[in-house]
């Protein structure tokens, strides 16, 4: 196992690359880049080798996905009033990445305590990175439907594209391939390290207590990253803010427009906006995690 100093200094240098690059592409703001350096080193550095690469791998996809059909994604954006522009800010980064650092933390400071609760809340950060891939990737391709999404609290109506808490054939199958992907990658990075390929800090007994072995933690992720989409959209479509524009004309997440009009609260609680969904979505998608080898373990 590397020593944590040098996994910490490792995953600064990986982030701060990487951050860099995605604010030169437009992805991240300069506080989103600060963000992203800050979960990126804490991840990599508590969380393993293995566990900063799904976190690349997080950052790389939904980068992609966010720049296919470019076109028809702006817009939709531009429909719907977007609290925020495309580049991720720092409440952003936090939102998808916070809870995985904090799984991450709790993870190191119980290998040597209890292997059990390590796996465990390792599992949580695996299924807190897939919720946050499953719901780029849903939000990101969604809008790509043919027909209108549908909201998930009512499939019998139809909404606009992008509005929270809508649901469609094609964002809930992108939402099952984003936490695939990250359910293979973990997959694949474990059984080099366990085959002794590579150096990937990723203790095979570990996988061992799951029962099932490396696959357990495919399904889990693929599973918790899925539902955890789903909660988010319903937690868009219940609690969280979303307005009718000053002159009526569509729906926001928007309190006020730029000439400061202030638009009219239609449904969900003024104080919780998307980063709070996302947030409290990824959080749901670690508990997820962490409930579906808590049962392997105790079987």
């Amino acid at each position: 196992m590397q020593p944590l100093a040098l996994r910490l200094v490792l995953g600064l240098a990986l982030s701060l690359l990487i951050g860099i690059l995605a604010y030169r592409r437009k992805s991240l703001s300069a506080s989103g880049t600060g963000g992203a350096i800050i979960i990126g080193t804490i991840i990599f550095g508590f969380g393993g080798t293995v566990a900063g690469l799904l976190l690349v791998a997080f950052f790389i996809t939904s980068s992609a996905v966010s720049h296919y059909k470019k076109t028809s994604l702006q817009k939709v954006s531009a429909a719907r009033s977007f609290d925020k522009n495309s580049r991720r800010d720092l409440g952003q980064v936090l939102a998808n990445g916070g809870f995985a650092a904090v799984f991450a933390v709790g993870h190191f400071l119980t290998i040597g305590i209890s292997p059990t609760s390590s796996v465990i809340l390792y599992a949580g950060l695996v299924g807190a990175i897939a919720t946050a891939n499953a719901d780029t990737w849903a939000t990101e391709l969604g809008v790509l439907n043919h027909s209108g999404p549908r909201l998930i609290t009512n499939l019998s109506r139809q909404v606009a594209p992008g509005v929270s808490g809508g649901v469609s054939l094609v964002g809930t199958l992108a939402a099952i391939a984003g936490s695939l992907v990250i359910g293979l990658l973990f997959g694949l990075l474990s059984l080099l390290d366990a085959l002794g390929l590579t150096s990937l800090y990723i203790h095979t007994d570990w996988i061992g207590l799951a029962g099932a072995g490396i696959q357990t933690f495919i399904v889990v992720a693929t599973m918790s990253g899925t539902i955890g989409a789903l909660i988010d959209s319903w937690l868009g479509a219940t609690i969280q803010a979303s307005y009718l524009s000053a002159d009526k004309s569509n729906l926001t997440e928007r309190a006020f427009e730029a000439d400061g009009s202030r638009n009219v609260l239609v449904r969900g609680w003024s104080m919780v906006h998307n980063d709070t969904v996302n947030a409290l979505a990824t959080f749901a998608g670690g508990i997820m995690g962490m409930a579906s080898v808590a049962v392997s373990l105790l079987t």
